[in-house]
């Protein structure tokens, strides 16, 4: 063993207690120590908010954190065209710099079409992932060389030929069964796909409620356009079957 080892305690300090100066200058010091600490600290969390790598850098997008899950589905209804490009729009929109390209949101989208859209879809895949741009298909080149043109493409292929008349005999057709308020959003949902205009639609309302809503409704002055217009028309209406 070593002679000089020492496995005792410390002696006690016994020399003068430091003066005020002393315990100053030592407080300062651990703050400087603490704000270069902190400054580390801060530089190390926006590098991993950032991505920050030896390749290169990245801002962090909300899905990222949020981690949504994907959009459902696309399986070839007609009625299912619009809400299905709705739902990826927006799901893009957690992704800014992910999907930042149509062909990233394209691939993206890819997995999404099923069911009868999948016949489809496989054989613009198969050109676009087998031969080289120039060889391709114009309708492959044009739908992954801009989002509008995907849409385009869906929609021409498996959307409604138009969906103003189809939303004009659906309006015609519906009727409240259950409450005013479900009647009524089905009745908005609908009339948003038309240019008809509020009096024209409070008419069409009016003729689908059931008989003692519309007793009641009678009484009342249709309010002008200026006036709410259809909205206030049916705010009276879910008042009175409530």
């Amino acid at each position: 063993m070593s002679s000089n080892a020492n496995t005792g305690p410390a002696p006690p300090y016994t020399g003068a207690p430091p003066s005020n100066a002393e315990v100053a200058a030592e407080v300062q010091q651990l703050r400087g120590t603490v704000r270069a600490l902190q400054a580390r600290i801060n530089e190390l969390q926006n590098a991993a908010l950032t991505g920050n790598n030896a390749g290169g850098s990245r801002e962090r997008d909300l899905g990222e954190a949020l981690k949504p899950p994907k959009p459902e589905p696309f399986t070839g209804k007609a009625a299912d065209v619009t809400p299905f490009l709705t739902r990826m729009k927006a799901h893009f929109r957690l992704f800014p710099n992910r999907l930042d390209t149509a062909t990233k949101k394209v691939l993206y989208t890819s997995p999404l079409i099923q069911g009868d859209a999948k016949d489809w879809w496989e054989a613009i895949m198969r050109d676009f992932l087998e031969n080289e741009e120039y060889l391709q298909d114009q309708e492959t080149q044009n739908i992954f060389s801009h989002w509008d043109n995907f849409e385009k493409a869906l929609e021409e292929n498996f959307g409604v030929v138009n969906e103003e008349r189809q939303a004009a005999a659906e309006l015609f057709a519906l009727k409240q069964h259950k409450s005013c308020a479900a009647y009524s959003a089905k009745f908005r949902q609908l009339a948003s796909k038309t240019d008809w205009d509020d009096e024209a639609l409070m008419e069409m309302y009016y003729r689908g409620l059931k008989d003692e809503v519309k007793d009641e409704l009678y009484k009342a002055d249709r309010p002008e356009a200026d006036k709410g217009g259809l909205t206030a028309y049916i705010t009276m209406a879910i008042k009175i079957d409530e």
